[in-house]
């Protein structure tokens, strides 16, 4: 547990750091004072051991709202046992209070994409089901949350604001409150996370959710909050939002001169996945992983001048322009 109140912040926050039972790291979330009411960022996983960790550490009673960064399991999870308990708020994106409530629609949308992309059926069932475990499905939010989008008097009256930086998932939101950045998984210290694949929420047609074109919007909207201190899901706190921007370029260049080799073998993108991490695919779960990268690669290749343009937005462009003239001969079509 971390503590932080000097003359430089207006508000006292707290670091909580839970075990986490999925694949990420041990999990942050964060309680600020407000005027005499706890708000809490994120809950942390649904496990008996986060739960007495929460009783232990915080004084539940006292938690009047909770925001959410994005419904994964373990940044969610606790949402139900807290709004039960203790009478707690939970506020979430429209994105996220969408998917809690059609479950079934999008597990049948997320088979076919999965099918399409070449997934044999055994595999993508077990992805389902995986996916299941870590989702509103496993875990449901509790009845009559409050759409963060549609909670202007409430986030004005406890002084917080936000970005959407759906790249990670596509509700992955952004807190500013005082000088921090609540960030979940959005931006985390040395570390590219996994674009998750999934439908758009926001088509009719079960199109596939388009991470890359996220992420370069997303680097946009980070590069201009630099100055304030970050507090992520996971990890350490990120000094430096540019230092950020440059390692996850420069992981995605290094991560597409591998894809880029197999662009023209026809293969479809479960075959590409074989090719390339054959010994990791004994779990389906893994090879999904590695199956979202690739058609973030992909996307890349399909249109790199938009992570270009996107870079010469944050004044980043000249860092990576050689690289950029590389990356041009290995363009290809991709939908």
């Amino acid at each position: 547990m971390t503590q932080l109140a000097d003359s430089n912040y207006r508000l006292k926050m707290t670091q909580l750091t839970m075990d986490n039972p999925y694949v990420a790291e041990p999990v942050h979330v964060y309680t600020f004072e407000v005027d005499g009411d706890l708000i809490l960022f994120d809950a942390g996983p649904a496990t008996e051991e986060a739960a007495n960790y929460l009783r232990t550490h915080v004084d539940l009673g006292r938690i009047k709202y909770v925001f959410m960064t994005h419904c994964h399991a373990d940044h969610h999870g606790l949402a139900r046992f807290l709004a039960d308990e203790v009478g707690a708020e939970i506020v979430v994106s429209r994105h996220d209070a969408y998917r809690s409530e059609n479950v079934g629609d999008r597990g049948r949308q997320q088979a076919q994409l999965l099918a399409k992309l070449g997934f044999p059926e055994k595999v993508f069932e077990s992805v389902l089901k995986t996916l299941a475990m870590n989702s509103t499905s496993a875990q449901p939010l509790p009845k009559g949350v409050h759409i963060l989008e549609e909670s202007e008097e409430l986030l004005e009256k406890l002084g917080i604001s936000y970005l959407n930086c759906p790249w990670h998932s596509q509700s992955d939101v952004v807190y500013l409150l005082d000088n921090y950045a609540i960030s979940g998984d959005a931006i985390l210290r040395g570390f590219f996370s996994t674009p998750l694949m999934e439908i758009d929420l926001t088509a009719t047609d079960g199109r596939r959710f388009s991470n890359y074109a996220a992420f370069c919007q997303s680097i946009v909207t980070l590069s201009g909050i630099d100055n304030r201190i970050f507090l992520p899901g996971h990890r350490g706190s990120v000094g430096n939002v540019r230092e950020w921007i440059q390692f996850s370029v420069n992981k995605i260049l290094e991560r597409t001169d591998k894809v880029a080799p197999f662009k023209q073998s026809g293969k479809n993108i479960y075959e590409m996945v074989e090719s390339l991490y054959n010994r990791q695919l004994n779990d389906p779960f893994i090879a999904y992983l590695k199956a979202s990268e690739v058609v973030f690669m992909y996307d890349f290749l399909s249109n790199p001048v938009l992570l270009y343009d996107a870079l010469e937005k944050t004044g980043l462009s000249a860092d990576f322009k050689f690289a950029f003239e590389g990356v041009a001969s290995h363009c290809l079509d991709y939908s």
